[in-house]
Order: C-alpha cells, then sequence, then structure tokens
C-alpha cells in the first residue's frame, strides 16, 4: 500500500503532492480524450481503511474535487463515489481495489443506483 500511495500522491521527493497528477490524468484521458460522451457511470471504488489513511486528506478532497469537476464536463456522466463505503477487510485485494466479494458488494449497490436512475 505504501508504494502504490507514493506513486499516486507524492512527489519524488516523497512530499505529498497535494493532488495525485497521475490519477487526475488517467481520468483525463479515460473520459475527455477518448471522446467518450453521454451515459458512462465512472466509479471510485471503496478504499480499504489502511490505505486511505495514509493518504493526507487535502490530497483526497481535491483529488475528488478534481473527478466530479471533470465528470461534469462531460454530458450525461453520472460519477459514483463510494470512497467512504466501509467494507470488511476481505473485501480488498489490495488497498484501492475490491476483490470478488467487495465487487459483488460495489455491484449491487451500483445496479440499485442505476434502477433508481430509470
Amino acid at each position: 500500500m505504501d508504494a502504490k500511495v507514493r506513486l499516486y500522491f507524492q512527489d519524488e521527493n516523497g512530499m505529498y503532492s497535494g493532488l495525485s497528477t497521475l490519477m487526475v490524468d488517467t481520468w483525463r484521458r479515460t473520459f475527455i480524450v477518448r471522446g467518450i460522451r453521454g451515459g458512462p457511470h465512472p466509479v471510485q471504488c471503496p478504499l480499504h481503511a489502511s490505505f486511505k489513511s495514509r493518504i493526507s486528506r487535502t490530497s483526497h478532497h481535491r483529488l475528488r474535487q478534481g473527478q466530479r469537476r471533470s465528470a461534469g464536463q462531460i454530458p450525461k456522466v453520472h460519477y459514483v463515489d463510494h470512497v467512504d463505503e466501509s467494507l470488511p477487510n476481505e473485501s480488498f485485494g489490495d488497498g484501492d481495489h475490491v476483490n470478488r466479494p467487495g465487487a459483488k458488494v460495489v455491484t449491487g449497490q451500483l445496479a440499485r443506483l442505476v434502477q433508481l436512475s430509470h
């Protein structure tokens, strides 16, 4: 988990960069540069509590703001944020990815959201 936190949120000197440029750039390439329009539901899955505790509140908050702002620039995109949801440790493959049991929970929630939106 420490290696991923360094990759996503720290500069070459180990200092928090304030915003994960890697994550924001990936987000933009996926939804803006590729020209995806209308209907995608980008999902921010839950984070393991240990992973989340290693990220500064400022960095985490700014990343989520950037994702919401980017999603707002694309018509009919609905950003689904599950970051603050608590799942048991057994639901994670690593700090920022759910495994099969975690995916079952998140997928069920997404299915309910999609049903409610129609």
